[in-house]
């Protein structure tokens, strides 16, 4: 009997393409979560903070699969994932700059498809996804947070590159994603992914500039880098499964920010 032919390794290209896929899908289809949730939380008696999470959730399990077809095993749908794993060693640092600025066209190209392809009606809060930090929080403290949550977000996704145990590989992105979600949600949103918020800038631009890239660009990547580096010299693991041919497909990628998240209604 014949032995099975290894794999063959998919090149850069093949993988930037996957990722510029899977990123414009899920920002595409994650512009409708608020609206959803709008729709579930009256009908099944939800608060409007825990329809949201659900949505957020329900979302994140099944964009995992449809990633899988769109960008293949191992897509990134995140520049501050690929920071990480360059800093860890894993991968080439040319295929990992060439998947990020085709992440960034894909969130972008995500964006243009929701704003032609959903109605109208279902766009009135996508300008809330181009929103710079919550009123009162500094410049300062707005990169702080996105470097911050964003750096523990990849120290998430590299223990769950390198557990053995499939249910905590699958579930621990998820639910570090719905916690920090949670916690920035009253300061920067927060973003934690540069494609996902470019994608929004680029067709509202409702902050400068200047503010956004060292908000929502600044912050993430020195935390996926930082993250990469603080891996890679205090914590001993197995090998780390090659981003672009792992099994595990981050789920927490996409890095949903919480704008998408309706806002509790005030009492009257």
């Amino acid at each position: 009997m014949a032995e099975a032919k290894p794999a063959k390794e998919r090149s850069g290209l093949s993988l930037a393409v996957g990722d510029a896929l899977a990123t414009a899908f899920f920002v595409f289809v994650s512009s409708t979560f608020e609206e959803v949730a709008e729709i579930i939380g009256p009908a099944l008696g939800m608060p409007a903070l825990a329809a949201g999470l659900s949505v957020l959730v329900g979302g994140l399990i099944v964009f995992g699969p449809v990633a899988d077809w769109l960008g293949g095993p191992g897509a990134l749908f995140n520049p501050s994932h690929n920071l990480a794993f360059a800093a860890l060693g894993q991968g080439k640092k040319r295929t990992h700059l060439m998947r990020m600025v085709f992440q960034i066209i894909g969130g972008v190209l995500g964006a243009v498809a929701a704003l032609v392809f959903i109605p109208v009606s279902w766009q009135r809060n996508f300008y809330k996804m181009a929103l710079g930090p919550r009123p009162g929080v500094s410049l300062r403290v707005a990169i702080l947070v996105e470097g911050l949550l964003t750096y523990l977000l990849n120290l998430v996704i590299l223990y769950a590159t390198s557990a053995e145990n499939k249910y905590l590989a699958y579930w621990t992105p998820l639910v570090a994603t719905v916690a920090l979600v949670t916690t920035g949600a009253e300061l920067t949103g927060p973003s934690m992914n540069p494609a996902f918020t470019f994608g929004w800038f680029a067709q509202f631009g409702t902050i400068a500039a200047r503010e956004h890239f060292l908000i929502f660009w600044l912050g993430p990547l020195l935390g996926g880098l930082l993250a990469g580096l603080t891996w890679r010299a205090f914590v001993v693991t197995k090998p780390h499964q090659q981003p672009g041919n792992a099994v595990l497909v981050d789920k927490s990628a996409a890095s949903v920010d919480s704008r998408q998240i309706p806002e509790p209604k005030k009492a009257k």
